[in-house]
């Protein structure tokens, strides 16, 4: 629990890159659900970059979080049809992870600014880049 929310993480660890979902809500607000799905790089042992971040709200083409109205909270009001709705959204969102999947395709990813990471041309940014370029040989 961390400044009264409650938080979990999967990772997927590919050695030079990690694909995160994680899952956040406030303690006494269960009902405002926050998942986000974060394309890491791995600059070294200690140190990851973000190199971008969506929802699966958004990439499903909603503009609301997970938040559960009344009526449909009704319907989900079951820990196990709860735990359906998530994971089928989630994994519904998992093909966002394959534009990253290779360093050719970050390197190509990196140079767009319609992106939720590191800004294009700063120093983190390049660093980002040389690690790939280093990769790719």
């Amino acid at each position: 629990m961390l400044d009264g929310r409650r938080f979990w993480r999967w990772d997927r660890d590919r050695q030079w890159a990690i694909d995160r979902v994680d899952a956040t809500y406030r303690v006494h607000s269960p009902h405002d659900l926050s998942l986000g799905l974060i394309a890491q790089l791995r600059l070294d042992a200690e140190r990851e970059l973000t190199m971008d971040g969506a929802t699966p709200h958004f990439l499903a083409g909603r503009l609301l979080m997970s938040e559960f109205p009344f009526l449909q909270w009704l319907r989900l009001r079951t820990p196990e049809r709860l735990a359906e709705h998530l994971v089928a959204e989630v994994e519904g969102a998992l093909p966002w992870f394959e534009q990253y999947a290779t360093p050719e395709k970050c390197l190509e990813r990196l140079q767009s600014p319609n992106r939720n990471g590191v800004g294009v041309g700063r120093a983190p940014h390049q660093r980002a880049l040389a690690v790939l370029e280093a990769l790719r040989q």
